[in-house]
């Protein structure tokens, strides 16, 4: 999988999967799937569910887009990738958003600060300073946690 990024043991993340590389999943060691992408995405894999339920991975669909990024839909995500059977991998159309998530997530699990938070996401390669539409919703969720 070319764009696939370890996040730590429990989580990954990954931009849109192909079908093959969803048939690699089970191989990969991934015991479920969360897509952030809408449907009405252009490239949206309609069949991704059904491919991966086939194979036996838990497949949960979750769409985030900016409009709608808010502090109840970054709660409601941060819960649903708890409760994921892990080793999961997390996916949207780039790998931005689900990176977004997955260090929210790790955040509000370790407690982290603001500051805290900003340099883990460097660490990952994540510039939430240089991604205005993302930026402010982030701040707000890890202010409001921290």
């Amino acid at each position: 999988m070319a764009d696939l990024k370890k996040i730590n043991d429990q989580l990954s993340i990954a931009g849109q999967l192909t079908p093959a590389e969803i048939e690699e999943i089970p191989q990969l060691g991934f015991k479920s799937v969360m897509n952030l992408r809408s449907p009405a995405e252009n490239g949206f894999l309609p069949e991704e569910k059904q491919q991966l339920e086939a194979l036996g991975i838990p497949y949960t669909l979750t769409p985030v887009t900016l409009p709608s990024l808010n502090e109840t839909l970054i709660t409601q995500v941060v819960n649903l990738i708890d409760n994921l059977p892990k080793p999961a991998l997390i996916h949207c159309g780039s790998a931005l958003r689900a990176g977004y998530m997955v260090i929210l997530y790790q955040a509000t699990k370790e407690k982290m600060t603001l500051d805290a938070a900003k340099q883990y996401s460097l660490e990952l390669g994540f510039d939430f300073e240089s991604k205005a539409p993302l930026k402010q919703p982030f701040e707000n969720y890890l202010n409001k946690i921290s």
